[in-house]
Formats: structure tokens, sequence, C-alpha cells
């Protein structure tokens, strides 16, 4: 479908990238503050999906090729959304 129909996509925040990326952690297992419900996001700026943070980094000779020789690292994305009680 087209990028407005999904309502997903809207609202999300992010923190950057500052490392090389590495596999998601499962479910329960994050020991990342970022993972936890209560960390403070209030300076991650707003985005919407897609979204790609390699394009935001600098061009280096030490860049991997498929990114287009674009420095990448691991990029945080969280959502917050509420759940209603009828849902339950």
């Amino acid at each position: 479908g087209k990028k407005d129909n999904c309502r997903a996509g809207k609202g999300w925040i992010s923190r950057g990238r500052t490392v090389s990326p590495t596999p998601a952690p499962k479910p329960g297992e994050c020991s990342s503050p970022f993972c936890k419900v209560d960390y403070d996001d209030k300076p991650w700026r707003t985005l919407d999906l897609p979204h790609d943070m390699v394009i935001e980094n600098n061009f280096s000779q030490n860049g991997d090729k498929s990114h287009g020789y674009l420095l990448y690292s691991k990029g945080w994305y969280r959502l917050h959304f509420q759940i209603p009680a009828s849902a339950k």
C-alpha cells in the first residue's frame, strides 16, 4: 500500500546512530536504557517511517560501498501509543 495508508509510520522518535549495528534483542532481553518504558526520550526528534539514518551521516572512504560510502551505526526508534481498556 501507499505510505500514507500506514498509520503506524507516524509519530516515531529517534536518537540517531552512534555505533555499528547489531541484531535486535529478543523481546524482554534488551539491557539498554533505551528499551525501558520509563526512559526519558524527550530530547529525541519526531520523524515518520520509513526513515534511513544512513543518509544523515558523512561520506567516507571507510564507509561501506553498499551504503554509498556513508558511515553507519546502530539507530534507535521508539513509538508512544495507548492501548484502550476495551482491547483487554
